[in-house]
C-alpha cells in the first residue's frame, strides 16, 4: 500500500510538471540583450533587439519599463512589432509571432543640443512563462568630436527593422542623399539607386529570405556596409 501511494503521488507530480512545461517558452534574442552604439548631434538613431520564436506554437511577448536616464532635451520613443509610442512607454504587448519568425523591441533617440548618453532598460518575457525575463538594455552614446573628427563626421547608417519582412527603412546623416547598393551573401547585386534624401524606404518584394548586404559610400569613396536579415 505504502509503495502503490508512493507511486501515485509520483505519477500526480510527474503530470503536473509536464503540464507546466507546456506552458513555458524560450525565445531566442539578436543580436544580444545588451545593445551600445554611438550616435551623431541632432540624428535620429535606432536600437533594435530582435527575438525569434522557436516553438511550434504561436509567441506572444509582454514588456515593461524598468528604467530610463536620457539627457534632457532628447528625444526617445518605443516601438515594437504592434505599435510604435510617442514616448518611452511604461508597459506593452507584442503581436503574435509564428514559428520561426522574429519579433522586436526598438528605440527611436534623437539627440538635439547637447551631447550625452541615454541608459533605458526593459524586460521582456512570454506571457506563458512570467517567472522567466530577459532584461534589454539599450544604450546610446553621442560624444563630442574632437580634431579632425570636427570637421568630417563618419557616415552614420542604420537599418530597421531588422529583420525585416520586406519593408526596410534606412536613416542616414547624408544630409544631400546618398548612393546604395544591396547584395546577397554571394556578392549578387540585389537592389541599387540614389537616394536624395537621407531617409529611404525600401519594399522588398520577391526577395527570398536570408542574409543580405547594404552598401553606402562615404564622402571619400570608401564603402560601408550593415548586414540585414529579410524573414520568411
Amino acid at each position: 500500500m505504502r509503495i502503490g501511494k508512493m507511486w501515485r503521488i509520483f505519477a500526480v507530480s510527474a503530470c503536473l510538471l509536464t503540464g507546466l512545461q507546456v506552458f513555458a517558452q524560450n525565445f531566442s534574442i539578436a543580436p544580444n540583450d545588451t545593445i551600445e552604439q554611438s550616435g551623431t548631434l541632432e540624428d535620429l538613431e535606432t536600437l533594435t533587439i530582435s527575438f525569434q520564436n522557436p516553438d511550434p506554437s504561436p509567441l506572444v511577448l509582454k514588456w515593461q519599463k524598468v528604467s530610463a536616464v536620457v539627457p534632457a532635451n532628447w528625444e526617445a520613443a518605443v516601438c515594437d512589432n504592434r505599435i510604435c509610442y510617442t514616448g518611452l512607454e511604461d508597459s506593452g504587448t507584442m503581436n503574435a509571432v509564428d514559428s520561426s519568425e522574429w519579433a522586436f523591441l526598438l528605440l527611436h533617440i534623437t539627440s538635439k543640443v547637447n551631447y550625452g548618453t541615454a541608459t533605458v532598460r526593459y524586460v521582456v518575457w512570454d506571457e506563458k512563462d512570467l517567472l522567466n525575463k530577459d532584461t534589454l538594455t539599450f544604450i546610446l552614446r553621442v560624444d563630442e568630436p574632437s580634431g579632425t573628427e570636427r570637421l568630417q563626421e563618419a557616415i552614420s547608417i542604420h537599418i530597421y527593422p531588422n529583420p525585416s519582412n520586406g519593408m526596410l527603412f534606412i536613416h542616414t546623416n547624408r544630409t544631400n542623399g546618398f548612393f546604395y547598393r544591396i547584395t546577397d551573401g554571394a556578392g549578387k547585386s540585389i537592389n541599387n539607386g540614389y537616394s536624395e534624401t537621407r531617409v529611404l524606404t525600401l519594399l522588398m518584394e520577391g526577395i527570398k529570405a536570408g542574409l543580405y548586404y547594404l552598401g553606402i559610400p562615404d564622402e571619400n569613396g570608401q564603402w560601408h556596409t550593415l548586414k540585414f536579415v529579410i524573414s520568411p
